[in-house]
């Protein structure tokens, strides 16, 4: 039979942000017993598809002493929580907080009791995972751009592939140039078409770049702020120099949560010890597309195109989260359609963190 029995009891299990912890941890002695520290602490562990992660919060050592045989006894306590990360239930990640209490009694196994609690957005502002951020993360920041020749990763994604095919190719036809007919060599012919493929990938985003500049003109897009709270409503600035003449049939934006879990290591593969299977995968939790067609537009022939859109977070959006293996990332998206040229489009990131204005429902 173990020297003594300790259980843990929580006032609640869900808190806000740097709300007070309080319960107290309960002692049931079956043998006379030093106890060198019983603590109480609290912390936070990732689970889901990507790489475990966890951190410490608060704790507190409640005794320390000797405890005798029959005796019951209660240690009463109070702990700060933390300004986060906050709990989260998704697809790919999970987020869980965790109390637990130990008696560290020597030349004996030490008793442990535990239970879960939920960490949820509390009157804080300006907290990333848990840390204060530099004071230009405010309501005044905003992104703008003024040029629509301007590359995303995915368009930059594929200069770099086209430039790689192109580099490929070209070696494998300098070793059959001494041969006078190279159309004869299948290899040579592949060679020739994987060069094209490259070329024209290389050659696409400045030509698509050109001809939206050329229907549209310069465009001028903003996003204000780029740190939300949830339920806070922004706006997008877009103006467009030649909408009036360019054939624009649509307005799309939309704003997305998506998360991203990595496993083993960011390179996609299988494991040659384990066989397991590694990489990263991303799963959108939350998308709201908000459409403008032509009859809504208003463009004047010949005018230019300026319009003002409202852009809210949900009330229950979840909070950004940027661990090193586990991410929550939020972001906008805007695109113009002018068939049949090619569509502009613009995606930039946002950040949704906790309110410092936040005011609990009365009945929590």
């Amino acid at each position: 039979m173990a020297k003594c029995k300790i259980f843990l009891h929580m006032d609640k299990t869900d808190f806000r942000q740097l709300e007070k912890i309080t319960g107290e941890v309960r002692v049931q002695v079956n043998e006379d017993c030093k106890c060198k520290a019983l603590t109480i602490q609290t912390g936070w562990k990732t689970q889901g598809w990507g790489r475990m992660e966890s951190g410490m919060g608060t704790g507190a050592t409640l005794f320390s002493g000797t405890w005798r045989a029959g005796n019951k006894y209660r240690y009463p306590f109070q702990l700060a929580t933390t300004v986060g990360p906050c709990s989260y239930d998704g697809d790919l990640i999970k987020l869980e907080w965790q109390a637990w209490t130990q008696a560290d009694i020597p030349w004996a196994s030490d008793p442990k009791a535990a239970k879960k609690i939920v960490l949820l957005p509390g009157a804080v502002k300006n907290y990333f995972n848990g840390k204060p951020m530099p004071d230009q993360a405010s309501d005044q920041e905003v992104f703008s751009i003024q040029n629509a020749a301007k590359m995303t990763k995915g368009q930059r994604a594929r200069l770099m592939i086209g430039l790689l095919l192109m580099v490929l190719s070209f070696m494998k036809l300098a070793e059959g140039w001494h041969h006078k007919t190279p159309w004869s060599d299948p290899l040579q012919v592949i060679g020739i078409l994987v060069f094209l493929l490259g070329l024209g990938l290389l050659l696409y985003e400045p030509f698509h770049a050109i001809l939206t500049t050329s229907k549209l003109g310069h465009i001028t897009l903003s996003i204000k702020p780029l740190t939300f709270f949830p339920g806070q409503i922004g706006e997008i600035l877009l103006q467009v120099p030649e909408a009036g003449d360019s054939g624009m049939t649509r307005i799309i934006v939309e704003l997305q949560a998506r998360e991203s879990a990595t496993k083993q290591t960011q390179h996609h593969g299988r494991s040659l010890v384990t066989g397991e299977k590694y990489g990263t995968r991303q799963q959108v939790v939350y998308t709201q597309v908000m459409e403008e067609n032509s009859e809504d537009l208003g463009v004047t022939p010949g005018q230019p195109y300026q319009s003002v859109i409202p852009l809210q977070i949900p009330q229950d959006a979840p909070l950004s989260l940027d661990l090193k293996w586990n991410r929550l990332d939020w972001s906008v998206s805007v695109r113009l359609e002018i068939p049949p040229w090619p569509n502009w489009k613009r995606t930039q990131d946002i950040r949704v963190l906790p309110s410092r204005d936040f005011v609990a429902h009365p009945h929590e």
